[in-house]
């Protein structure tokens, strides 16, 4: 007898700037003793950051300034899959795999400074190892 399930779902926030929709699908087939089955969950996310920091330094002093304004893109698809074969009433024999493509991007503008005003900030004439 063959079966075949089905399922989708699909959790979608979206505001101004952000946007989180979280695909889901799961897909079964049963053919006699052959059983398939695949499965994707998605983590899909899209947001601005804006941020400003300072980080001291006390030894030499020194204060290190940044400001950044990013589009961040983070995503992640997990993909399932698997077959299972029913040799006999008490035997089965099953494959299962995984697949997590992921990225996690970030694209915009950022200003570093210093107190003492270098640019990049230096230690000794080379570049600090905070910014290397």
């Amino acid at each position: 007898m063959k079966r075949i399930k089905k399922e989708t779902f699909l959790y979608n926030v979206r505001r101004k700037t952000e946007w989180y929709p979280f695909p889901t699908y799961n897909l079964y087939y049963n053919h006699k003793k052959v059983n398939l089955y695949t499965s994707y969950n998605g983590e899909i996310n899209y947001e601005n950051i804006d941020e400003a920091t300072d980080r001291q330094i006390y030894n030499p002093k020194l204060t290190i300034s940044s400001v950044q304004h990013v589009r961040q893109n983070n995503k992640s698809h997990k993909f399932y899959y698997g077959v299972d074969y029913r040799a006999t009433d008490h035997n089965i024999i099953s494959f299962y795999g995984f697949l997590n493509p992921y990225s996690s991007e970030q694209n915009g503008n950022v200003i570093l400074g210093a107190e003492n005003g270098a640019f990049p900030p230096t230690l000794n004439g080379s570049i600090h190892p905070l910014l290397s």
